[in-house]
């Protein structure tokens, strides 16, 4: 499923497919970012990360992070490239987690700061 936020296509695995079940149920949920010209992706905290934000290509492989501020200065410094603000890409989180995996047997939810 992709939805829009400001430049970035913001992705969650369809909650009908056993992906999104097998993701949601092992605290795995969580959303990526693409930014198609700049060919850059950002995936929000969970178990599938070790409960980092990650940016990938960063120098060449990964880079994660504790903290959503960290990920915009890097990208505003390295590529002049803005990010989402903190709060929109938590309101967008929240609510995409709350529409895909209430009701979802067994999700064992990771806790995602955007402070």
């Amino acid at each position: 499923m992709m939805y829009w936020l400001d430049e970035w296509d913001v992705y969650a695995f369809d909650p009908t497919s056993e992906v999104h079940h097998y993701m949601a149920r092992r605290e795995m949920f969580h959303l990526q970012l693409w930014h198609p010209q700049a060919r850059v992706s950002i995936l929000t905290s969970s178990a599938l990360t070790e409960n980092q934000f990650e940016l990938y290509p960063f120098q060449g492989w990964k880079l994660r992070t504790d903290t959503w501020q960290e990920i915009s200065d890097l990208l505003m410094a390295g590529m002049y490239l803005k990010v989402p603000r903190a709060d929109q890409i938590a309101h967008t989180y929240m609510a995409m987690r709350s529409e895909f995996t209430d009701g979802l047997p067994g999700a064992r939810l990771p806790v995602c700061r955007f402070r």
